[in-house]
């Protein structure tokens, strides 16, 4: 190890990077077409948005609950 890089080995570099910069684009490729693929008819959309208001609103009205109540 003499700290030095040869211009052989400075390719090798390059060209790996270029390699995992392809790479990572393909699969962001990928992932973008799964997630575009997923389509929610509007009823089952308002009936998961409603799901989370009533959970949240549950969640919120126990913590409050629990809040509100005496310390022994």
């Amino acid at each position: 190890m003499d700290g030095r890089i040869s211009d052989e080995e400075f390719r090798l570099i390059i060209d790996e990077v270029k390699k995992y910069g392809q790479l990572k684009a393909e699969i962001r490729s990928g992932a973008r077409k799964a997630h575009a693929a997923v389509q929610l008819d509007e009823e089952t959309k308002n009936s998961l948005i409603k799901q989370g208001r009533e959970e949240a609103r549950a969640s919120l009205i126990k913590k409050l609950t629990i809040s509100d109540s005496p310390s022994p």
